[in-house]
């Protein structure tokens, strides 16, 4: 089948051609990628830099660890690194609503309650898996019409350059007549002007063979078939196995043709009108060919700009604020409320860094757990208890983030004096909204809580704090912090040993007028290891550390854990956490996609075999049932002989054997009676 093999192969140069391209591109992707990774290591770990002691401490003044997590980290959309400050986001199209009702706003407070729980969870991840499952489709989409576009190109600039000029077109014509399996006179003029003129004269004989040779140049000219000198009929009858009304055409010439050509029967003009008159057909379906592949090009590059317009609109940062809370990576991690920036942080001193969602073994790996709860309740005796066990080991450190503050109601005041005058309605609406929103959840909270880490008693109008004071206290400027107390904290102390664990030591590193900003929880059984109290994230959530003080006392909490090497933020919503003897982890495989840089790069591996596959294995299109083999085809045993002598190479024993069989036909048909 050398015919569909060499047609196939011209297919597939032009598929490997794109993929090339591809790969080549996702190559140079993945060699920015190791060579800023490269980059970093050396910036990290060059041994010809030393600093003395004043230099380390001035370093340390001069570089600010958050601030570069907030411009080099995640595309965050609602902060200005330039300014270093935050962005106003376009606030959501609403109705002024009455701002003396209060029962209104807090109605409509309620059904936009930003606390973030489990359902709102399911569909903001949904939502966002659906997101890159459509993108991935325009990639495809985009892969596709590339491909096409560029097959169409080269199919038209063939078909453009075969028939741009008469002389080239004769020129064309007279090479591929020394390519045609039968010998033929060459024409004086053009195969269909030869034709023409034989069926004028009566010459039906001539007049097929000229029209049989013209058919088949112009199938190769339209690449349909390729003409080659070794082929016979019945191969490019199956080169045309895809176009059925073409290989039904052009079957009824070869018919024909055989039995005028080889078996010298006589041709009436009846027989020779049937192939004559579907002449019009055939150019016609030929010449679509050059009309498809044009429309074909112009479609392609139409939906080629669209898709690219497209992309250009849609790649842009999101404007939509969210407002998830507690979330370090995965969907609500560029939240205002989220936790991004300060994993960042912990990954800058050389921490790794995961998240995780349930209180199981893989936490017994960890050396600091950040713990920020979506509910403003304590948490419970169980989840307290299995957190004492695993302090129990040395050198842990658990960072507790109470539930206290929402920074959308700050986050929107905030960005107030930043927005265009005609667009300040509706940012206070959303900072109204917002406020009613978080007062609605704290009427539900009784006016006390306690727990063992902690008691929590409700205040009624709590002023803005002035004076900070503890041991953190000098190492922040005061003036500049923005601080929000909103319930008064109590930590216990505890000397003497009780039935569950022995002893309990606190201290207030930092305190606000008298109120818990952050405090340190120790007990003998868990020798090295503490608990760091916070009572609220009004100072380490991702918006709240665009102020350089935040970022200053966030490292200070980094610091001051004892052992850095695991870090592990366990996201958790308004339910109490699972226990679980077990983990759910992911294949082995798997996590190597969870892991930076190792997903980075596994990421582009994974792309790079994929292109692999597909050049290996260019299949495409839908499959079609072929019909099966007929084992008493005669032309199969004529295409076997043929096949041998071409791969014996001597050219003159296989034109004797043809003559002879030639030679021996003409002498039975004469000898054959006749009635």
């Amino acid at each position: 089948m050398r015919a569909s093999s060499e047609t196939h192969g011209r297919f597939s140069i032009m598929a490997m051609t794109v993929l090339r391209v591809i790969v080549l591109l996702a190559a140079w992707t993945s060699s920015l990628t190791l060579g800023g990774l490269r980059h970093a290591c050396a910036q990290a770990a060059d041994p010809e830099v030393v600093y003395s002691e004043e230099d380390e401490e001035e370093y340390q003044e001069e570089y600010d660890t958050g601030r570069y997590v907030l411009e080099s980290g995640d595309d965050l959309p609602w902060y200005d690194a330039e300014n270093d400050r935050l962005r106003p986001l376009p606030a959501p199209p609403t109705k002024e609503l009455r701002q003396s009702s209060e029962w209104e706003w807090k109605t409509k407070a309620k059904k936009n309650t930003s606390s973030g729980g489990s359902f709102a969870g399911f569909w903001e991840a949904f939502w966002r898996v659906v997101q890159w499952l459509v993108w991935l489709a325009l990639i495809a989409i985009f892969i596709t019409f590339i491909y096409y576009w560029i097959a169409a190109v080269a199919e038209r600039r063939k078909w453009e350059q075969g028939g741009e000029a008469e002389e080239i077109t004769r020129r064309r014509e007279a090479d591929l007549i020394e390519q045609l399996p039968f010998q033929v006179k060459r024409p004086t003029l053009d195969l269909l002007s030869e034709a023409r003129h034989a069926y004028q004269t009566g010459d039906y004989a001539a007049a097929i063979v000229y029209l049989f040779s013209y058919q088949l140049v112009q199938l190769d000219q339209s690449h349909r078939i390729r003409l080659s000198k070794g082929k016979t009929n019945r191969q490019y009858l199956f080169e045309l196995r895809s176009e059925p009304r073409l290989r039904e055409i052009l079957a009824e010439t070869v018919l024909v043709f055989e039995d005028v050509y080889f078996g010298h029967y006589e041709l009436h003009r009846e027989r020779f009108d049937a192939c004559w008159n579907q002449l019009d057909e055939f150019e016609r379906l030929v010449r679509v060919s050059a009309v498809q592949l044009g429309t074909a090009s112009q479609v392609a590059t139409l939906l080629l700009i669209a898709i690219c317009c497209l992309t250009a609109v849609g790649c842009g940062k999101s404007e939509k604020l969210s407002t998830r809370y507690g979330r370090a990576r995965g969907a609500g991690s560029q939240s205002i409320n989220g936790l991004s920036v300060f994993a960042g942080m912990y990954e800058q001193v050389g921490c790794q860094v995961t998240t995780w969602r349930r209180l199981s073994p893989k936490l017994d790996r960890q050396q600091v757990i950040v713990w920020a709860p979506d509910r403003y309740t304590p948490p419970t005796s169980t989840e307290i208890n299995y957190l004492n066990n695993w302090l129990s080991v040395p050198g842990r450190t658990l960072v507790y983030i109470g539930r206290d503050y929402d920074g959308a109601t700050d986050y929107w005041r905030d960005v107030l004096p930043l927005t265009a005058a005609d667009e300040r309605l509706g940012v206070r609406n959303e900072a109204a909204r917002a406020a009613a929103a978080d007062e609605d959840r704290r009427e539900r909270l009784s006016e006390s809580a306690t727990c063992t880490w902690f008691d929590i008693e409700s205040d009624q109008d709590v002023p803005p704090p002035h004076r900070l004071a503890g041991p953190w206290a000098d190492s922040i400027d005061a003036q500049n912090v923005e601080l929000v107390v909103n319930r008064r904290w109590q930590l216990p102390n505890i000397d003497e040993d009780t039935d569950w664990g022995g002893s309990l030591q606190s201290t207030a590193l930092l305190t606000a007028d008298d109120r818990l900003v952050l405090g340190r929880l120790t007990r003998d059984t868990w020798e090295d290891s503490q608990i760091l109290i916070v009572p609220n994230g009004s100072w380490l959530l991702n918006s709240r550390l665009v102020n350089r003080e935040h970022r200053r006392l966030a490292q200070q909490v980094i610091d001051e854990s004892w052992t850095l090497d695991r870090v592990c933020f366990l996201e958790s919503d308004d339910q109490e956490l699972v226990v679980s003897d077990r983990d759910t982890n992911p294949p082995l495989i798997l996590q190597m996609f969870t892991v930076y840089p190792a997903n980075v790069l596994m990421l582009h591996v994974v792309f790079l075999g994929m292109l692999y596959c597909i050049s290996v294995y260019p299949i495409f299109g839908l499959p079609k049932t072929l019909p099966p083999d007929e084992v008493s085809d005669f032309g199969k045993h004529v295409t076997a002989v043929g096949e041998l002598l071409e791969k014996g190479r001597d050219r003159s024993y296989a034109r004797a054997l043809v003559d002879q069989y030639r030679e021996k036909i003409a002498n039975r048909d004469k000898t054959k009676p006749t009635n």
